[in-house]
């Protein structure tokens, strides 16, 4: 299993219980940004339903985020 550290997270609460988050984190001396969806139990705990990451690329991250803004 890979070693990360969490260096930052953004959380963006909807609807009843529901999240995305978005974080970077250092894997195995990498950085990469994780985009993430989830919800609250009852409890009051996250659970993840699926996410997906990528290199911390300043080129990926801008077309993401330009055509995020576009659609």
């Amino acid at each position: 299993m890979p070693e990360y550290e969490v260096i930052k997270v953004e959380e963006y609460k909807y609807g009843n219980n529901k999240f995305v988050e978005i974080s970077r984190k250092t894997v195995d001396g990498q950085q990469f940004v994780f985009i993430s969806r989830g919800f609250y139990n009852p409890a009051g705990e996250k659970r993840y339903k699926g996410g997906m990451g990528f290199p911390d690329d300043p080129e990926l991250k801008k077309f993401i985020a330009d055509n995020i803004m576009s659609i």
